[in-house]
C-alpha cells in the first residue's frame, strides 16, 4: 500500500511539473470584393479590425497558450480561410480534449485584421471583445458576453445581439437592431432613421436625430432607456406599468394614465414607441 501511495505521488507529482507551451500564427493576406462581406467567428479573443484604403484583407492573428499542472489529452486549434463569392470566411476550429484539474492556464488570443473601408462585417463569437475603427458598410454582430466599441463607423445598417456584454458608438445613422439582455449600449451623435432595441435589465443611452417618417420601438423590462434629441420632434407613446418617466419640460403631455404616457417633442412627425415594466426612462432635448 505505502509502494502504491508513494508511486501515485510520484506520478503526480511529475504530472504537476509537465508543461505546455503552444502558438498558432497567421499572416497573410486574402482577397474579398469592395463591398463584400468579411465573416469572422471566434472565442475569447481580442479582436480589432480596421478599414483602410486597401484592396484586400490583411489578417494577423496570434494565439498563444501556456499550461501548467495536471493535463490530459491534447487541443488541435486552427484558423481556416475561405474566399467566397467575394466575400471572406474565417472560422476557428478548436478540437480539443483537454481536462485541466489541477493547475495554471493562460491564453492569449489576438485578431487584428486590416480590411477595405467599405466592406461589411458579420461577427460570431463568445467572450470576444471587438474594436471596429472606420467600418463603412453594414454590421452585424452576435456575441455573448462580449464588449463591442465602434469608432467613426459610417455604414446605415446597425444589428447586434448581445446579452451580459456592453457597447460604444461614437457615431450612427439609418437602421439600428439592438437585442440586449443585461448589457449596456451608449450611442451618440447619431442620426438613426429606425431603432428597435429590445433589453432586459441593462441600460440604452442613445443621442440621436429623429426622421420625420422614422419608427423608433423600445422593449424593456427592468433597464433604463435614456433618449436624448438633437433634432426633429415626434410622438412618444409609452406604456407602462411601474416604471419611471421623467422628460424635459419642452416635452408636452398629451396623456398621462396608470399604464400608459404619451408626449408630444415639437418640430417633427417621428413615431417614437416604448414598451415597458418597471424601466425607467428618461427624455431629453438638447440643441
Amino acid at each position: 500500500m505505502k509502494y502504491l501511495l508513494l508511486s501515485s505521488f510520484l506520478v503526480l507529482s511529475a504530472l504537476a511539473l509537465t508543461a505546455q507551451e503552444k502558438e498558432y500564427r497567421l499572416d497573410k493576406e486574402y482577397s474579398i470584393s469592395k463591398n463584400g462581406t468579411l465573416n469572422l467567428s471566434t472565442d475569447d479573443a481580442n479582436i480589432v479590425i480596421e478599414g483602410t484604403n486597401r484592396n484586400n484583407v490583411s489578417v494577423d492573428i496570434t494565439r498563444k497558450v501556456d499550461v501548467k499542472g495536471i493535463s490530459w489529452g491534447d487541443e488541435d486549434f486552427k484558423i481556416e480561410v475561405e474566399e467566397r463569392n467575394g466575400d471572406l470566411y474565417i472560422r476557428e476550429r478548436n478540437n480539443s480534449s483537454v481536462n485541466i484539474s489541477i493547475g495554471y492556464y493562460s491564453e492569449e488570443y489576438e485578431v487584428i485584421l486590416k480590411v477595405p473601408q467599405t466592406v461589411s462585417l458579420n461577427l460570431e463569437g463568445d467572450d470576444d471583445d471587438y474594436e471596429l475603427v472606420n467600418i463603412g458598410g453594414s454590421i452585424t454582430i452576435e456575441a455573448d458576453d462580449s464588449d463591442v466599441t465602434l469608432e467613426g463607423c459610417s455604414g446605415d445598417d446597425f444589428y447586434f445581439e448581445l446579452d451580459d456584454g456592453d457597447l460604444e458608438m461614437d457615431q450612427g445613422r439609418g437602421r439600428l437592431e439592438l437585442d440586449i439582455d443585461d448589457g449596456d449600449a451608449y450611442i451618440k451623435s447619431a442620426n438613426f432613421t429606425e431603432i428597435d432595441v429590445n433589453m432586459d435589465d441593462g441600460e440604452v443611452n442613445i443621442e440621436t436625430s429623429l426622421d420625420d417618417s422614422g419608427e423608433y420601438y423600445f422593449r424593456s423590462s427592468d433597464g433604463r432607456i435614456y433618449l436624448t434629441i438633437t433634432r426633429g420632434g415626434g410622438e412618444f407613446d409609452i406604456s407602462h406599468d411601474d416604471g419611471y418617466i421623467r422628460a424635459d419640460d419642452i416635452f408636452e403631455y398629451l396623456k398621462k394614465d396608470d399604464d400608459r404616457s404619451v408626449l408630444k417633442l415639437p418640430n417633427g412627425n417621428a413615431r417614437v414607441r416604448i414598451a415597458s415594466d418597471d424601466a425607467r426612462i428618461t427624455l431629453k432635448r438638447i440643441l
